[in-house]
Parts: structure tokens; sequence; C-alpha cells
């Protein structure tokens, strides 16, 4: 893949994953009456889920940015994009609110790796003259509402699957033994 291909594959997946993370860190406002409901659970326990995590996010956010200096961006925002993906499929099965709460957590983890090295990622894949406007771009979002709420999860599946095809290109280095985690 030629260079200019790259940086809108990079740019591509970083995109998805900030969407993603940013989208599920605001979205569930709207489903707490919801899920109060389903759950059967008072507000005082639902509104963990939403501090529960945000916290895990900043509690970790620095961390993980050490580690992808240490691992490698591309290994930590790949890592932290299947993390983020198991914890919206756990979301989404939740069927208890401390489970829910676990399950949140769990996702944030993935969301803090995801935006711990993000903006680097782009950063490295553009020109300096380009880089002003494509971190603009990938802070430029936009939200949508799914059906239900524990679609507000499931939402998050299908990115992961689409994401996954640029995945070999940008996080696999591939060779006469197969295909291994790059670790630039």
């Amino acid at each position: 893949m030629d260079k200019k291909n790259r940086k809108w594959v990079s740019f591509i997946l970083v995109a998805t994953g900030i969407f993603m993370s940013t989208l599920d860190s605001s979205i569930v406002h709207i489903a707490l009456p919801v899920i109060m409901e389903n759950l059967n659970a008072p507000f005082k326990t639902v509104q963990w889920m939403v501090v529960i995590y945000l916290l895990t996010i900043s509690s970790t956010l620095l961390a993980f940015g050490r580690l992808s200096d240490i691992k490698g961006r591309r290994w930590v925002y790949c890592y932290g994009f299947v993390w983020f993906t198991l914890g919206s499929l756990l979301c989404g099965t939740a069927g208890q609110a401390s489970y829910l709460i676990l399950s949140r957590a769990f996702q944030g983890i993935g969301a803090a790796m995801i935006m711990a090295c993000s903006p680097a990622l782009v950063v490295d894949a553009f020109p300096l003259k380009e880089r002003g406007k494509a971190l603009g771009l990938v802070g430029n979002r936009c939200g949508h509402g799914p059906d239900g709420w524990s679609g507000v999860w499931r939402a998050d599946s299908p990115a992961f699957f689409l994401a996954d095809d640029f995945f070999p290109e940008c996080c696999y280095r591939c060779g006469s033994r197969g295909c291994r985690l790059e670790n630039p």
C-alpha cells in the first residue's frame, strides 16, 4: 500500500475508534431510564454505569499513553479496539446492573487504550502540512441513536468488524512465517 493510502487507512481506524469511545461516554444518558426499568435497579446504582466508564478512562489514560511509547502505538490501539469491542458485547448482554457496571469498566479500559494513542497515530501518518486538518477531522464526530438500550453497545460491534478489514494493513506485519502484530 502506498503512503497516501496508508495515511487514510490510519485515519479511518483512528476516527472509528474515537467515534465509538466518545459516543459510548454520552449516548447512554438517553437510555438510563429504560435501563433502570429493564434491570429493576435504582438510579443510584445505574448512574455508576456512566461514572465507572469515565473514571476508568481518566485513571488509565496516562498509563496507556506510556505503554504506547514502550510497546508501540499501533499495538496499544489495536488491542484497545478489540478490548473495547469485547466490553461493548459484554454490556449488550448484561442482565444485571452489577454486570453492566463491571462491563462498562472493562469497556473503559479499551476506550482509554484507543484514546491514549489516537492523536499520535494521526500525527505519525500525515505530513506536517496536513496534520491540523486530519486532527480536526478526527475531532469532528457525530452520534446516532441505536434501537433499545442494549443496542447502544451492540452498535459498536459492526464498526469493529468493518475496521477489522484494515487491521492486517495497519497492525500486522506479514512475511514468510505468517502474520504477527507489528510493534513499530
